[in-house]
């Protein structure tokens, strides 16, 4: 059933406009170091926070590789440039990183300078107004440079009560395309069940859904001491996959978002469903734990890397962080389309990427903004579109189509919005679809999704219009 947003985000957009020129009227910062001349920056130290283990991975990147030793060169290239110290520092994720972050807010203390970090935490502490608005830095930041900082597809999960509160860093290697759930399959394993390159099935016309099974039954074989199962997916994850290949989003709108509906209760919703009930049915046998909703709502690499799995459904960052190194013959492909899909089009969810933002308590805010510009400029070693398609063909995989696909699909992702409430009518269906019907788990779950749906998908799509100036963007 349609639902009527307009008067809702009419009203919502001029409390964001006004908010916001409130917001920037209150921006004004001293810059005692000359921020706007490039001037030489002694004796004072910046800080680099990030959610993860800095001895493991400094800049999101694993220590002791070449990426890593060129992202740390590159920001003691940076300091020694500014006559100035920057740091990196580790703060725990979740709760410490919200509730120290918080507290912030109500101290003005300077916790750091930088924040790098997911999306989760970026939405979250955006939303209490602590992370500037980027188009307040954008003499610095050009926020328009999409080969640096992402396309409008990217900016949605930066959106934060109608600011922009992050960049994503897209020129650094693994993290522009490092969001999303592609299809991977160990060409050794498949090999041995007859399936030598599954990339012909899909270059064939071919790599339909039925085939995907299909090929998940050939490739089992649980009379191993080590048993092989033909697919390795979360069923959460699985059932998104399916909604988006058969020409559905979680919330669809008319062309001037005045009207919306939830388009898991499309008729292509409702088809994608029910094949997924029946993928439960008849095949849960061929599938790694898929419907052992107790195990875990991650993903399974590590039981593909063990070779406990022909295929995969996966997060790209795990085939850049682990399978690349685990793993010598695999391949990609794209989670075969339905019906109502288009099947030469990749479609994908992305939930995370690495992003930058500059919090408004940082103790210089354009400094910040010349900082976070410099150090993720291209490395020097991956400078252009060419060689960063060379360093994936080289480093990552072994055939030049899996990297096609990997930025194919990058681009035809959309942001799923889980933890707004994104995730909510998704996790009802994992839970429920194997003992009700789509329509009964659906009608169940009502009009809950409105709220993530009113408050934060609405707002994104006009704040990312005004900034691409794409009228059609939603």
């Amino acid at each position: 059933m349609k639902k009527t947003a307009f008067l809702i985000a009419v009203l919502m957009i001029l409390t964001l406009l006004v908010s916001c020129s409130a917001g920037n009227n209150e921006e004004v910062f001293e810059q005692s170091l000359g921020a706007t001349d490039n001037a030489d920056w002694t004796g004072h130290d910046f800080y680099i926070l990030q959610t993860s283990v800095i001895d493991e991975h400094p800049l999101y990147y694993l220590r002791d590789t070449n990426l890593a030793d060129n992202a740390l060169t590159r920001v003691k290239n940076v300091a020694d440039s500014h006559n100035c110290t920057i740091n990196l520092k580790y703060i725990g994720a979740d709760t410490t990183f919200k509730t120290l972050l918080a507290a912030t807010l109500a101290t003005g203390d300077s916790l750091a300078d930088i924040i790098f970090t997911d999306p989760a935490q970026i939405r979250e502490f955006g939303n209490l107004g602590g992370l500037l608005d980027m188009e307040y830095v954008s003499d610095y930041i050009n926020i328009y440079d999409e080969s640096k900082w992402g396309a409008p597809n990217v900016w949605e999960f930066l959106m934060c009560k109608g600011k922009m509160c992050g960049v994503v860093p897209v020129s650094w290697m693994n993290m522009g395309p490092a969001i999303f759930y592609p299809m991977v399959f160990n060409s050794d394993i498949t090999g041995m069940f007859g399936y030598y390159d599954l990339r012909e099935l899909y270059e064939q016309g071919e790599w339909t859904r039925e085939k995907m099974m299909e090929v998940a039954v050939d490739c089992t074989d649980k009379t191993r001491a080590t048993p092989i199962y033909g697919l390795a997916a979360c069923l959460k994850h699985f059932i998104r996959s399916a909604l988006l290949n058969n020409g559905t989003t979680f919330a669809e709108f008319n062309d001037d978002v005045s009207e919306y509906h939830c388009g898991w209760t499309s008729e292509a919703g409702i088809e994608a469903l029910t094949w997924v009930k029946d993928v439960i049915a008849n095949y849960d046998e061929y599938m790694f734990k898929f419907t052992d909703t107790g195990y875990g709502d991650w993903n399974y690499t590590n039981q593909f890397m063990n070779n406990e799995a022909a295929m995969l459904l996966t997060s790209s960052g795990e085939i850049f962080d682990k399978i690349a190194y685990k793993v010598n013959n695999f391949g990609l492909l794209p989670f075969p389309s339905g019906p109502y899909g288009d099947a030469t089009k990749y479609v994908g969810f992305y939930e995370k990427a690495e992003t930058l933002s500059i919090p408004v308590y940082a103790k210089e805010i354009e400094c910040s903004a010349i900082l976070i510009d410099e150090i993720w400029s291209p490395l020097e070693e991956y400078p252009d579109a060419e060689s960063i398609a060379r360093y994936y063909e080289t480093n990552v995989f072994s055939d030049e189509r899996d990297y096609q696909i990997l930025m194919e699909m990058s681009k035809n992702c959309k942001y799923s919005f889980w933890p707004d409430g994104g995730d909510a009518v998704l996790n009802s269906l994992y839970s429920n679809l194997s003992n009700m019907s789509p329509v009964e788990v659906l009608e169940s779950y009502g009009t809950s999704s409105d709220k993530c749906i009113i408050e934060q998908m609405i707002p994104s799509i006009f704040t990312v219009r005004r900034l691409s100036g794409d009228e059609t963007y939603k």
